[in-house]
C-alpha cells in the first residue's frame, strides 16, 4: 500500500507542476531574469521544490520551458548548459 501512496503523491506533484507551468500563459514574466546566462532567460520556483528555466517569446505570445530542476540541484551550474 505504501508504494501505491508514493505513486499517488508523485502524480499529484506532477499535476501541480504542470498546472503551474500552464499558468505562465496568464502571468508569463515571473521568476528571476537571468540575462547573464542567456538573454530573456528566467528562473521561477514552484513550491520551493522545483526550479523552472523559461523564456518568454513575445513575438509569438508563448512561453518556452527550457528545463526543470529538482530541489538540491546546482541550478546555476545547470543553467550554464542552456547558455552554451
Amino acid at each position: 500500500m505504501s508504494r501505491h501512496a508514493g505513486y499517488v503523491r508523485a502524480d499529484h506533484e506532477l499535476a501541480s507542476l504542470v498546472d503551474w507551468c500552464g499558468s505562465f500563459s496568464i502571468f508569463p514574466h515571473r521568476g528571476t531574469l537571468r540575462d547573464d546566462v542567456l538573454p530573456g532567460l528566467r528562473v521561477a520556483h514552484h513550491r520551493e521544490r522545483t526550479a523552472v528555466a523559461l523564456r518568454v517569446d513575445e513575438a509569438h505570445a508563448r512561453v518556452a520551458i527550457l528545463a526543470v530542476y529538482p530541489r538540491g540541484r546546482d541550478v546555476d551550474a545547470a543553467l550554464q548548459t542552456i547558455g552554451a
